[in-house]
């Protein structure tokens, strides 16, 4: 509307989100994306420790990790009933 003015900042925060595990490991989803366009997560340790970085579709949302699973919500189907996708999570 007229007499509004929108400032967008230069930059933006590195990081997304974060949601913590059963086990205290920190997922941190960042605003870096992969060449596909999927968006970087980072696993911490509950001391700081990077584990590792892997990439999710924007459209998957991890909503918590538990047991070594890790439950994403999806994008909803025509009816808008949304959907989950269940990943298994193996540590080494």
């Amino acid at each position: 509307p007229q007499g509004i003015t929108l400032v967008f900042p230069a930059n933006y925060a590195p990081m997304y989100s974060i949601l913590v595990d059963d086990q205290d490991r920190i997922f941190v989803r960042t605003n870096a994306k992969d060449a596909d366009g999927n968006y970087h997560y980072d696993i911490f340790s509950p001391d700081g420790t990077c584990y590792l970085t892997f990439s999710l579709a924007e459209s998957e949302i991890p909503m918590a990790v538990k047991k070594d699973k890790m439950y994403c919500m999806i994008t909803e189907t025509e009816a808008g009933i949304p959907q989950v996708k269940r990943y298994a999570m193996e540590w080494k």
